[in-house]
């Protein structure tokens, strides 16, 4: 994990669709996957790329091993993954061998962290400095959540920190994002949950520093968002890095 990106390399424990609150790219490092949108026709593909706030399914042999990239709005490379799932078919993207070819290396090396991040500053470059479109105001949302997970902000206290009335923040929040605030602020809680549970190892003592109730109540929020419960994920991840580059 960093700051603003999070990669996933392993089996796909989820059943049933999803919602993420950030761009999504599914790599597979071995047999092609089913994928579909919505009620949309399955699909069969090696890469898929989901923008934010699209219901979505991916189903796979259990022993095949994929790779999940989620990136946030303030990630240099937003906005490349969004043009990304709007431009290409999901059988015809660019690049498609190289994207595959170094997700492998990474799982195959079992690179550091720092390798990591720079290997998808590789792929994913902006190279005439395009910045991610989510409107600043939602950005700087973004940085108060992730500052203070715990603490339950009220709309109308981030409305007159950002100078806009409730229902136009609310109505820019799920604009910008493609999901509703309170599922907006419980992405950025369960995020914060899984950046520090690499340093304390415990779910219950992650999910109450995030300001859950209980690590019941971060169960049932992790699983809306991924299909799958944290520990079926966490407990059996081999290597788990969280870059704790500053803001």
């Amino acid at each position: 994990m960093w700051p603003f990106e999070t990669l996933y390399i392993g089996p796909i424990h989820a059943r049933g669709g999803v919602i993420y609150a950030s761009p999504v790219l599914c790599v597979s490092l071995g047999e092609a996957f089913k994928y579909r949108e919505g009620n949309g026709p399955w699909i069969d593909s090696y890469i898929t790329c989901t923008p934010a706030g699209i219901f979505h399914e991916v189903r796979t042999n259990p022993s095949n091993i994929i790779a999940k990239y989620w990136v946030e709005g303030e990630s240099k490379h937003n906005f490349c993954l969004t043009q990304f799932s709007s431009m290409f078919e999901h059988s015809n993207y660019p690049n498609q061998k190289s994207i595959i070819s170094t997700f492998n290396k990474i799982y195959e090396n079992s690179c550091t962290s720092n390798e990591v991040k720079t290997a998808m500053d590789g792929l994913f470059n902006q190279q005439d400095g395009t910045r991610s479109k989510i409107d600043q105001r939602v950005l700087h949302l973004s940085r108060l959540l992730r500052n203070d997970p715990d603490y339950n902000f009220s709309i109308a206290h981030l409305a007159s920190a950002v100078d806009l009335s409730p229902s136009r923040l609310l109505h820019l929040i799920k604009q910008d994002t493609g999901v509703a605030y309170r599922r907006f602020r419980m992405w950025h809680r369960v995020r914060y949950a899984l950046s520090i549970y690499g340093m304390q190892n415990s779910i219950t003592h992650s999910s109450i520093e995030a300001g859950f109730n209980d690590s019941a109540h971060f169960t049932r929020c992790f699983s809306s968002f991924y299909g799958a419960t944290p520990s079926s994920v966490l407990k059996s991840l081999e290597i788990y890095e969280v870059n704790s580059i500053n803001n």
